[in-house]
């Protein structure tokens, strides 16, 4: 389940910072092991391409060894991630998508979740976004994803 410790309120405004300050808050979180190789991971795969969706939602994934169970976190920023998505619109929730190379085809069924998770919650937490009342955004958070 998404629970308050999977969610980073995120200060960076460029792409990598925020990506690196993800992977931070989940290694200090105890949420992984190690940060670094995901980290570069994560670099990796957007210089192949941006995992910016539009709508303001960007799924950023990586599945590797370092992963030792799948993980989905949500990094909210109320002013706006730089993400070079093809919109050009700035993201405000980084749905990311972490897994293990084992099971194979576990990760494309969390980057399907993620995706309905981002649809789903994108229209309905705008308005606590930009309220910027936590509580709020939590109560609505814990709601819709209960239904996944």
């Amino acid at each position: 389940p998404l629970d308050e410790k999977k969610v980073i309120f995120l200060s960076s405004l460029k792409k990598i910072d925020a990506l690196e300050e993800m992977v931070k808050a989940l290694r200090e979180r105890g949420l992984l092991s190690r940060s670094e190789g995901v980290f570069e991971d994560l670099k990796k795969r957007e210089e192949l391409g941006s995992t910016g969706i539009g709508r303001s939602i960007a799924l950023p994934h990586s599945q590797g060894e370092g992963i030792e169970k799948p993980l989905i976190a949500l990094g909210v920023s109320r002013k706006g991630v730089d993400y070079d998505s093809g919109d050009g619109l700035p993201v405000h929730l980084l749905f990311l998508v972490l897994s293990p190379m084992k099971p194979a085809g576990r990760h494309l069924e969390l980057l399907a979740a993620a995706a309905r998770l981002a649809k789903t919650l994108s229209g309905r937490l705008a308005p606590y976004l930009e309220s910027g009342d936590p509580e709020r955004f939590f109560e609505v958070l814990r709601q819709e994803a209960s239904r996944f």
